[in-house]
């Protein structure tokens, strides 16, 4: 009895495999959770032509424009970063790091891009670098 229902999907499966135009993509997170991405920006804190980007001025920024944008949550972390800046000088700076998980949806995409942007004008920035990442998450939350 088993045989007569492998068979024919075997067959279906192979004349899928063949057709053109047509792909099966398996789910990337069978036995992980579920596809998320993982957005990282990098925000330099000194300010070009003096100055830095102040541990309140900071956390104004994200009271106002990054926990609006993602209430569910985010991740804050502190560093040191360097980079070679447009004008070719190096830069040691305080760095504060935003990892934000979200559902791929152009909407959240748009408003990780739209906070990038906006501490880039305010707070006069050549750049904030943006990861982009998709990976499986779960909770690990004591239900079955």
């Amino acid at each position: 009895m088993t045989a007569r229902i492998i068979v024919p999907l075997l067959a279906l499966l192979a004349g899928c495999a063949g057709t053109p135009g047509v792909t099966i993509t398996p789910d990337p997170c069978p036995h992980i959770g579920r596809r998320t991405i993982r957005d990282v920006l990098y925000f330099g804190r000194s300010i070009p032509g003096g100055g830095i980007v102040t541990d309140s001025a900071w956390a104004r920024f994200v009271a106002e424009v990054i926990t609006p944008a993602f209430p569910e949550g985010f991740t804050v972390t502190s560093g040191t970063g360097q980079w070679r800046g447009a004008d070719g000088n190096v830069i040691s700076e305080q760095t504060s790091i935003v990892t934000i998980l979200h559902p791929e949806t152009q909407e959240a995409e748009a408003a990780v891009i739209g906070i990038g942007e906006r501490y880039r004008v305010h707070f006069r920035q050549e750049a904030v670098l943006h990861e982009h990442h998709w990976l499986c998450t779960s909770l690990i939350d004591g239900t079955p």
